[in-house]
């Protein structure tokens, strides 16, 4: 009998214990970012824990867990609320609901916008070459990767390397390219080289997302007409990553491959990354007579389909009645 009631009373203490000591709140005021990298043990993540307050008795954690037969756990960071309850807690080290960070390409961003704010990114292995002209065809089966970026936020974990960022918004870039090209004909744009070339000016130009079909059959017309496209964000570009943010007429004059005020036609390839809306502007330009446009400060664009109007335009808004807030488009 003695056996018996000892058996029992140990039982019900056992019992007891598993269903109060889950529901034990860690001892954490605040939210706490806990890195169990891979290859830890058991025993030291516990220790962790203990040392960083969040338990307050690893040895009692153990045999409870071990118990229990819940001892496994993830690689991995995770977020630890406040006071979050022994069982919550070891379910999220049992979960896929990893500390997520993000990485965004903005529409208009060149390669070496990308590549900046790749550097400065918190807890990402910088895997790639300093220069990002020097990403190569081999890894990212691209003659370039300048407009061959998709412009998204995408989401990471501590640890991720910036080449298989770089990857993800290649691929999503090469699905939105190949789609728009499979929609829409043009007969301007032969290839696709040339569509993310002529929407990545686009791009650049657009500072109000209604503009950019007009903006388009500017550029359209002029590429009819046999007219240079003349347009700053190419003579820009073809100064990086040298150029100080201020273009001079000495910069208008100077021949470069992506000067479109010296050369014909289209530049030899983009220049920043481009939007489906920019791509589909490409190919589907608005039907105007338009052959101009000058930028009046606001973002917008004032439109003329002769020079001698568009002279006057731009005496109005850039020479006598320049805003102080100025702003052509993207920068």
């Amino acid at each position: 009998m003695v056996t018996v009631l000892l058996v029992t009373v140990v039982g019900a203490g056992l019992a007891r214990f598993f269903n109060t000591y889950g529901a034990t709140p860690t001892l954490n005021a605040d939210t706490q970012e806990i890195l169990i990298k891979p290859g830890t043990r058991f025993t030291s993540l516990l220790n962790d824990l203990e040392d960083r307050k969040i338990i307050s008795d690893a040895y009692k954690v153990e045999v409870y867990l071990k118990l229990k037969g819940t001892t496994a756990f993830k690689a991995g960071e995770f977020l630890v609320q406040p006071q979050m309850p022994l069982d919550e807690l070891w379910e999220l080290f049992n979960s896929s609901n990893v500390i997520q960070y993000s990485f965004t390409i903005v529409e208009g961003d060149n390669l070496f916008q990308i590549a900046s704010r790749l550097n400065d990114l918190d807890h990402v292995q910088f895997d790639l070459e300093q220069d990002p002209t020097a990403w190569s065809i081999d890894r990212f089966e691209a003659a370039t990767l300048e407009g061959w970026l998709y412009p998204e936020t995408y989401y990471y974990t501590r640890g991720t390397r910036a080449s298989k960022l770089i990857e993800r918004a290649h691929r999503k870039a090469v699905a939105e390219i190949d789609s728009v090209w499979r929609l829409y004909s043009n007969k301007h744009l032969a290839t696709k080289n040339e569509l993310v070339t002529l929407a990545s000016v686009i791009e650049k130009e657009t500072g109000v997302a209604s503009e950019r079909a007009v903006i388009s059959s500017v550029f359209h017309n002029r590429l009819e007409k046999g007219m240079r496209l003349q347009t700053d964000p190419t003579v820009i570009y073809g100064l990086l990553p040298d150029f100080n943010g201020n273009i001079t007429r000495k910069d208008l004059r100077t021949k470069t491959p992506y000067n479109t005020y010296r050369i014909h036609g289209l530049p030899p390839g983009p220049i920043a990354s481009v939007s489906r809306d920019a791509l589909i502007a490409a190919m589907q330009p608005a039907t105007t007579e338009l052959y101009y446009f000058v930028a009046k400060g606001d973002g917008s664009h004032y439109f003329s389909a002769t020079l001698e109007e568009h002279n006057k335009a731009v005496n109005n808004y850039q020479r006598q009645n320049r805003r102080k807030d100025y702003r052509s488009s993207k920068p």
